[in-house]
């Protein structure tokens, strides 16, 4: 049986440089009253609600490109909708998409990374934001770091997408202080979840797997989209238990989520320093796979939704 690498004390950490740098933010609101672009530095939100206080909140972000989002957006919008029922939050029937639809024709040109916050507010009163910012170019591979953190498969929050990210942030500052790039999250029980931000997939002779649904994390829906993708293309994918040697075990393993895409492993720190990275031979046939569901997804949403920019 592999050793449990995870145990051990918690070094300290410094904060690094954010990664969602923001350049526009818009507070947005259900009654149709006008949006209200904010300048980064302004003060946008009351300090004594219940979002700002205790941290009450969900979100999503995605990307859009020359004023078109994510052919996700349907797909992260559901997520939206089943993180709201869980903390009990009522959209009052504005959901993601048409959200996007208000501030779509903020974004006509470039590449722009998309956050859209809900915040708990006064009574059953939300608070609705996006925050906006040119992603950096993702990286050709990265390395991870084994996490002293850890999921709980039980926790009933622990599959929605919630602002309150304390610990997923400590995780990333510590790994980020090894010399990491992410933080890879055990479960509990010692088996694998997923990093702070990214669903883990693990190519071991030919089969790809990644951690189940059950297995303490959040659906991602890039995640979704390459299992999708594997099944159109013959190509072998499973939902199951990892553990720790499965990793020792790994011809390829990559970090997947919306902003990056699919991304390869180099190195585990004291792990695994042998792993192909962006040369593992697999990488190509997985990324034209997901790129092949990315465009059909694309033509389906253009067939079924009509982008209002282009409306007279």
């Amino acid at each position: 049986m592999a050793r449990d690498p995870f145990k051990g004390p918690i070094p300290e950490s410094r904060p690094g440089p954010s990664r969602d740098p923001a350049e526009r933010l818009i507070l947005d609101s259900t009654d149709g009253s006008p949006l209200r672009l904010v300048e980064p530095g302004e003060a946008m939100l009351p300090a004594d609600v219940p979002g700002v206080l205790r941290g009450e909140g969900i979100f999503e972000s995605f990307l859009v490109e020359d004023g078109e989002a994510s052919p996700f957006l349907p797909e992260h919008g559901r997520r939206l909708q089943e993180s709201a029922l869980k903390l009990g939050f009522d959209l009052q029937g504005q959901g993601l998409v048409q959200a996007f639809h208000r501030i779509q024709s903020q974004f006509p040109k470039g590449i722009w990374r998309l956050r859209y916050t809900v915040l708990r507010g006064r009574g059953d009163a939300l608070l609705r934001f996006w925050v906006a910012g040119r992603p950096a170019p993702p990286p050709d591979q990265v390395d991870l770091a084994l996490s002293p953190f850890r999921r709980d498969p039980l926790d009933p929050l622990v599959s929605a997408k919630t602002v309150s990210r304390a610990g997923s942030q400590q995780a990333r500052r510590l790994a980020e202080s090894q010399g990491a790039w992410e933080a890879l999250m055990p479960t509990i029980d010692g088996d694998l979840a997923e990093s702070t931000s990214c669903n883990l997939f693990v190519l071991e002779k030919g089969v790809l797997a990644t951690p189940a649904p059950d297995r303490g994390i959040l659906l991602g829906v890039t995640r979704g989209a390459l299992l999708r993708a594997c099944r159109r293309a013959a190509l072998p994918a499973l939902e199951r238990r990892l553990e720790i040697q499965n990793l020792l075990d790994a011809d390829e393993i990559y970090l997947t989520n919306a902003v990056i895409g699919v991304i390869p492993i180099r190195r585990i720190l004291g792990l695994r320093d042998d792993l192909p990275g962006a040369s593992g031979p697999f990488l190509p046939r997985l990324r034209q796979a997901y790129l092949e569901e990315c465009r059909r997804a694309r033509v389906s949403r253009a067939q079924t939704l009509p982008n209002p920019m282009s409306a007279s």
